[in-house]
């Protein structure tokens, strides 16, 4: 709870645990009793705390103007999320050259999804895709990084309906049904598909951490089983080292060790290959604002190419004190930022000028649409401006370190 507008001492902020659909009551005091001056601003925030090392999400925020004085009573609706527990959803979305393409899709909350498309009409099997998912800084959209390259979008319309949007985050333009419903109770996918993962062999039992879910699975006695346990033992270093291997396996709910149990576990349909000394990259999830350097790639509405020789603008953002650093393409950038309620304000962006061409008047288009950004959105590692209307007016890519 913070006072803006006045110089005050901050409140008292209580860790709660938040479920869905209910008020959250707040109530604030101040030691010294005193009535706010009238310009006063009380602003009371949700906020989700309870990912290590991520930065707070905001979950909701009431703003009470002229508080008054102290104590202050109130309470603060939390929109039900996404979800509290795994979720399935599924739908028949159009497709150009067959009757639909069917999507089954598995949500859980470790931040895990497994997905099934098949292709109505073709007579193909289902395929699978597995990875992590995260929602857009704004909670509207539904990133799937799975193993392919571009991220699968969804918005979330409700807490019980997705809808499929395009590559670059837009509605699809037609009247078409492009909607993925929840079912009335889960219904589990079973994946099978080539999977990597770190892999490591104790008390009698395989275990197998998926590298893009980053869930563990016990690994059943079957199928390739026995060429994956002799791989293994061949490549580690010590006794229970996780070594990285390669696989086409399955994720099934099967009869565990103990009696009458039955959870997931992974059959090794076979084995493929081990990598000793190598470990999982990072896993994905939406970055921050400060998390990285942001390159841009689109500026209202046109590609924007980078490469070798092309001078390309570009931003980072420093949490300590809000300054915002950068190069509009060849003038370096200082300037500083505010951040409130989705919205972004840029103050003072001014640049040290040097001497270099601009052909295409991609510096100065740059600087322009700088000072029109009245709010931000950040989708996985893709940051995005708009305006007062909500038209994007640019999109920025974080930067991998290898192209730093």
């Amino acid at each position: 709870m913070i006072y803006r507008d006045c110089l005050w001492p901050m409140l008292l902020l209580l860790p709660i645990v938040v479920n869905a659909g209910q008020a959250v009551k707040y109530s604030a005091t101040d030691p010294q009793a005193i009535a706010l001056p009238p310009q006063a601003v009380l602003e009371v925030r949700v906020e989700d705390v309870s990912r290590a090392g991520a930065h707070a999400k905001l979950i909701a925020q009431a703003t009470i103007e002229n508080p008054g004085r102290p104590p202050f009573l109130g309470e603060i609706d939390v929109d039900p999320p996404l979800l509290r527990e795994a979720a399935s959803f599924s739908g028949d979305l159009p497709c150009a050259d067959c009757e639909a393409i069917r999507y089954r899709l598995n949500l859980f909350p470790d931040r895990a999804f497994y997905l099934g498309t098949a292709y109505l009409g073709r007579g193909g099997r289902e395929t699978f895709d597995l990875g992590s998912w995260d929602l857009s800084s704004n909670g509207r959209i539904l990133i799937l990084q799975g193993g392919t390259e571009a991220p699968l979008l969804f918005r979330v319309s409700s807490p019980d309906a997705l809808t499929k949007l395009d590559l670059q985050g837009d509605d699809i333009d037609t009247a078409l049904n492009y909607s993925l419903r929840r079912t009335p109770t889960f219904e589990r996918i079973e994946p099978r598909l080539p999977m990597r993962g770190m892999y490591e062999y104790m008390a009698d039992a395989g275990l197998f951490t998926e590298c893009l879910t980053g869930q563990r699975w016990r690994v059943a006695q079957v199928e390739d089983n026995l060429a994956l346990e002799r791989a293994y033992l061949r490549a580690r270093s010590r006794p229970a080292e996780p070594v990285l291997v390669s696989l086409e396996a399955g994720v099934e709910v099967r009869e565990d060790m103990e009696p009458d149990v039955r959870r997931p576990m992974l059959v090794p349909y076979r084995f493929m290959g081990v990598s000793p000394g190598a470990a999982c990259a990072e896993r994905f999830a939406t970055l921050s604002l400060e998390d990285a350097r942001w390159r841009l790639t689109q500026l209202q509405g046109e590609p924007v190419l980078s490469g070798e020789g092309l001078r390309v603008p570009e931003l980072m953002f420093d949490g300590n004190g809000h300054r915002l650093y950068g190069s509009d393409g060849c003038n370096r950038l200082t300037g500083s930022y505010e951040l409130e309620r989705g919205q972004v304000r840029l103050d003072k962006v001014g640049a040290i000028r040097v001497a270099c061409p601009d052909d295409d008047g991609m510096q100065r288009r740059f600087t322009e649409v700088l000072a029109r950004v009245e709010s931000w959105n950040l989708l996985g590692r893709q940051l995005e401006f708009y305006d007062a209307r909500g038209q994007r007016l640019a999109r920025l890519e974080a930067i991998s370190a290898e192209d730093q």
